[in-house]
């Protein structure tokens, strides 16, 4: 248990760097080995390294909700299609992982709304694009139309993901300072 505290503590200094590294891990392994099994394991890994696992849990929860929605939607609409007929799991957990930067990598991009809307117009469709080369996606409508689809989602897509992070960790915030002053008016 202790080690666990020490890693953790480790972890929490360099939280930024510890999630892009761990990311970029977790990214090339769902999309070289689509294996649910590895990206599960990479998941706990992170999510030991958490100190208050429940919190960022539920945020990362919603996140990727938010993301499997839209992925799905394209998916039905005939934008993607992958090896097999159904909806990839590792794709859903992919979701997990990139909603774990939201609250640690990208969150300097958090009153940087116009700067996170350029980083998705064109890190999105590249993400995409890369895992097309990779062949973990095909594209079946022309590769041109469906990067600007994915362009204009991620340039709406990152900066609301940011702004429902800040809302939802002020949220908590209050909610926290509102408990504690509770609890010293009973004491």
């Amino acid at each position: 248990m202790a080690f666990l505290k020490l890693w953790q503590n480790k972890i929490e200094a360099h939280r930024g760097v510890y999630n892009f590294v761990w990311f970029k891990v977790f990214w090339f392994s769902a999309i070289i080995y689509q294996d649910e099994a590895i990206l599960l394991a990479l998941l706990v890994l992170y999510f030991t390294s958490l100190k208050q696992v429940t919190t960022h849990l539920t945020h990362y929860l919603l996140f990727a909700g938010i993301g499997i929605c839209i992925d799905f939607f394209l998916y039905q609409q005939h934008v993607f299609a992958f090896a097999h007929a159904s909806f990839p799991l590792w794709l859903a957990l992919l979701w997990i992982g990139f909603a774990t930067t939201i609250k640690a990598f990208l969150s300097f991009l958090q009153k940087k709304l116009l700067l996170a809307a350029l980083l998705g117009l064109f890190a999105g469709p590249i993400s995409y694009y890369f895992a097309m080369q990779l062949n973990a996606v095909s594209f079946p409508q022309p590769l041109a139309q469906t990067l600007i689809i994915l362009a204009i989602i991620w340039a709406i897509l990152l900066p609301l993901l940011l702004v429902l992070n800040h809302s939802l960790s002020v949220a908590k915030s209050s909610v926290m300072l509102d408990t504690s002053k509770m609890l010293s008016k009973e004491k």
